[in-house]
C-alpha cells in the first residue's frame, strides 16, 4: 500500500523545534487504510478524520475545521517528502513573513523503464498528469500557482475560503483543478505565490499512469476542465466552438492514422492534444446545454 510507503517518510522528517501535526481525512476507503492510519497514530502526531460526504474538496474540507497551525500544508498519499521539507516551509515563512501562499518543488518519480520522453518535463502533460512542478531555479515569487501535492498557506488567510465542493475528484465527476480553484482565488485578493525551492517532494507515478489509455484519458478531463473553468473564470474562450470541433475533427483523423503508422511518442503527441480538444468542447456543450 502506498500510504505505508508514505508514512515511513514523515516519520524520517526533521521536525526539530517545530510543532506539527499530522491531518488525515479517510473519505470512504474500502481497504486497509484506517487500520494503517489508526495504528501510525502511535508514533506519529497523526489524527484521522471520516469524511462520509464523496469528493476531495469535502474531505480537505472537513480537515482544514480542525487544523491549529499557525501554517497549513496541503499534501497527498502518493507524495513522498525531502526530511527537511517542514523545516524548510517553517524557515521560508520566516523570509517572507508578509506572504501568505508557498509552494514547493515536486519531481515525479517513475518506475524503472519508464519512457525518457515521458518522464521528460517537456512532455504535454507533465503538469496535469503528474505535477511537475518547477517554476524557478531558486526562491523567489512566481505567478504559476502551486499544484496540489506540496503548497502551503497561513490559516489566517484561509479563515473564510473552503475548497469548491463542485471541483476535484468524486464519484461520477472529475473537474481538475480543486486547490488551483482555490488559489487564484486568494490571488485575486492580493497575495502572492512564493516558491520554496528546497522544499522539495516526490509524486509516485504508478506504472498505469504512463499507459496511452490512462494519459489520454486525463488529457480529456484536462481538457473538460479547462472549458468549465474558462466559463466560471468570465474569461471567453480562446477560440470558437466550431474552430475547436474542426480541431478535434483533424487531430482525431490524424491519431487513427498514427495508430497504424506512427511510433508511440508521435502518436501520443496527437493523442493528447485531441483528447484535450475533446474534452474542451465537451464542457461548452454540457455548459450550453445544461441538465440535458
Amino acid at each position: 500500500m502506498q500510504l505505508s510507503e508514505t508514512l515511513e517518510y514523515y516519520r524520517k522528517l526533521n521536525t526539530e523545534n517545530i510543532h506539527w501535526e499530522l491531518l488525515v481525512t479517510d473519505n470512504g476507503s474500502t481497504d486497509d487504510t484506517l487500520n494503517v492510519l489508526k495504528s501510525a497514530a502511535s508514533d506519529l502526531p497523526l489524527s484521522v478524520f471520516e469524511c462520509p460526504e464523496p469528493g476531495k474538496a469535502a474531505a480537505v474540507n472537513l480537515a482544514l475545521e480542525h487544523a491549529s497551525g499557525a501554517l497549513i500544508v496541503f499534501t497527498d498519499d502518493d507524495i513522498l517528502p525531502d526530511e527537511n521539507w517542514l523545516l524548510e516551509y517553517a524557515t521560508g515563512l520566516r523570509r517572507w513573513p508578509n506572504e501568505a501562499i508557498f509552494g514547493g518543488q515536486i519531481e515525479p518519480r517513475f518506475e524503472p523503464g519508464t519512457s525518457a520522453w515521458i518522464a521528460s518535463p517537456d512532455f504535454p502533460l507533465a503538469r496535469v498528469a503528474y505535477s511537475h512542478y518547477k517554476p524557478a531555479d531558486s526562491e523567489q515569487k512566481v505567478s504559476t500557482a502551486p499544484f496540489g501535492g506540496n503548497f502551503a498557506v497561513k490559516r489566517t488567510v484561509l479563515m473564510d475560503a473552503r475548497f469548491d465542493a463542485e471541483i476535484g475528484p468524486r464519484p461520477g465527476s472529475y473537474r481538475m483543478g480543486v486547490e488551483t480553484e482555490l488559489l487564484t482565488r486568494l490571488a485575486k485578493n492580493g497575495w502572492d505565490f512564493v516558491y520554496l525551492d528546497r522544499a522539495f517532494v516526490q509524486h509516485v507515478i504508478r506504472p498505469e499512469q504512463t499507459t496511452e489509455h490512462w494519459l489520454l484519458k486525463r488529457a480529456y478531463n484536462a481538457g473538460l476542465s479547462r472549458g468549465r473553468n474558462q466559463r466560471s473564470s468570465g474569461k471567453g474562450p480562446p477560440i470558437s466552438a466550431a474552430s475547436l470541433a474542426y480541431e478535434s475533427i483533424r487531430l482525431g483523423l490524424k491519431y487513427q492514422v498514427q495508430r497504424m503508422f506512427a511510433d508511440e511518442q508521435s502518436r501520443l503527441r496527437t493523442g493528447v492534444r485531441w483528447q484535450q480538444a475533446r474534452g474542451e468542447l465537451q464542457a461548452r456543450k454540457d455548459m450550453s446545454h445544461p441538465g440535458e
